[in-house]
């Protein structure tokens, strides 16, 4: 029943001497995982491209072996057999009748604020560290036409405070009538003072301050679902309560300017969402389902951000290849687990918002869930790609353009971390 095929890691390289039942790669079918283990001994002359998808038959590698002449390929036994690991099947529904659990109550987000660096970088600037790339090459592997840095007199906070004020004027509230804090960031100014008690000293400036719990949550592009999960959970004991939650994030000062990878594609925001619990659902522009949260653990050998080398902060890194398929795979589970959850299907979804990693990730994604690409929002090609600002900043723009409906939401970050929410998208008065 597959029909395409993608190696997602090579276990060799070329030239690599192997023997019958090595293992090769692991690949992802479009119903199965599998390890691919060679089926004779001898030599790697050719592999296909990590993280290409091609159909079922196609060659994925080549092996001289020891005699020129075609050679049988050798019978596996049992114990040496690849571990398929098929999709689980739901076991049969019970014959009794099961009274469906209540929904915990929503949560309504009030306004959504967003700011960006003030210097927009073109791909024409970026290229002048890279003789031979042209502005069209960015674009066909990003999908990323623009980003914004930070000017000479911003920083992650500057932008986090920007932000925030906008909420808190828009909402007509000031930090007296916050109940807690939460950010989202993976390049704080420091580990002690946290952004989120940096944030909260520059907002008690502005007029009555009031002492409430404020912290920095370190979920890489997962971390605005994650904060609001956090959130979601505060407003359940708090129905009444009043959440400040902001993502600020400045990649740009975390960039090695010469590694074309990952210089071409991140950027500089930051947003600010009011959380409003049941009891304060009046006026706000977002009712949500709890998000639903999870992680694989990853060395940082694929993607990390700011290591620790020899005393040094390291500039980010990241191993695309081997992000790019389970970013697609991991966006698209949760986003089954998060509809599922609210007792919604994919076909309910009026708007999917990925995490605006790149378009390829995006494009892929888009394929995979089988959602019409023109309900899949995408404005990577103007900011590219902010981290855990940017899905709060499509659906800011979103709101503004006065769309509306069921809609989902869905990241994939370093660690590795994964998210999904779904939400009533809308302003309500009740």
């Amino acid at each position: 029943a597959d029909q395409n095929v993608t190696v997602i890691e090579w276990k060799v390289s070329d030239g690599d001497d192997i023997r019958p039942g090595d293992l090769l790669a692991e690949c992802e079918a479009d119903k199965a995982t599998f390890d691919l283990r060679a089926p004779v001994g001898g030599r790697i002359t050719g592999l296909l491209a990590a993280g290409e998808t091609v159909q079922v038959g196609t060659p994925l590698a080549r092996i001289r072996t020891a005699d020129s002449a075609a050679v049988a390929p050798r019978r596996v036994p049992v114990e040496e057999r690849p571990s398929v690991r098929r999709r689980a099947v739901a076991p049969a529904a019970p014959s009794v009748q099961v009274a469906p659990a209540a929904h915990p109550p929503l949560v309504g987000l009030a306004g959504i604020h967003f700011v960006t660096g003030s210097r927009q970088v073109s791909n024409e600037e970026l290229l002048r560290n890279f003789p031979g790339r042209t502005a069209e090459d960015i674009v066909q592997r990003t999908g990323i036409a623009s980003r914004f840095y930070c000017g000479p007199d911003e920083s992650v906070l500057t932008l986090a405070t920007a932000a925030a004020r906008a909420a808190l004027r828009e909402a007509g509230l000031t930090l007296a009538d916050i109940d807690a804090i939460h950010v989202s960031t993976s390049t704080p100014l420091s580990i002690s003072p946290s952004l989120a008690c940096l944030l909260h000293h520059q907002l008690s400036q502005d007029g009555p301050g009031r002492d409430v719990p404020a912290s920095d949550i370190l979920a890489a592009c997962s971390g605005w679902l994650y904060a609001l999960q956090v959130a979601y959970d505060h407003c359940q004991v708090r129905p009444d309560a009043r959440i400040l939650v902001v993502t600020a994030e400045a990649m740009s000062r975390f960039l090695d300017p010469n590694d074309f990878d990952t210089a071409i594609v991140f950027g500089d925001a930051a947003s600010a969402t009011i959380v409003q619990g049941p009891a304060r659902l009046a006026g706000t522009v977002g009712r949500l389902h709890r998000p639903i949260l999870s992680a694989r653990g990853e060395d940082g050998s694929i993607l990390n951000v700011g290591r620790i080398d020899g005393g040094a902060c390291a500039p980010v890194e990241m191993h695309g290849v081997k992000v790019f398929p389970l970013a697609v795979r991991q966006m698209n589970a949760m986003l089954q687990q998060a509809c599922a959850g609210a007792g919604w299907s994919m076909a309910d979804l009026d708007w999917i918002v990925p995490h605006q990693a790149n378009g390829r990730i995006i494009s892929a994604a888009q394929h995979r869930s089988g959602v019409p690409a023109e309900r899949v929002v995408s404005n990577v090609a103007r900011y590219g790609n902010t981290s855990s600002s940017s899905i709060p900043i499509a659906l800011a723009e979103m709101l503004a353009a006065g769309r509306s409906g069921r809609t989902a939401l869905a990241a994939f970050g370093g660690g590795f971390t994964f998210a999904a929410a779904v939400m009533e998208l809308g302003r309500t008065d009740g």
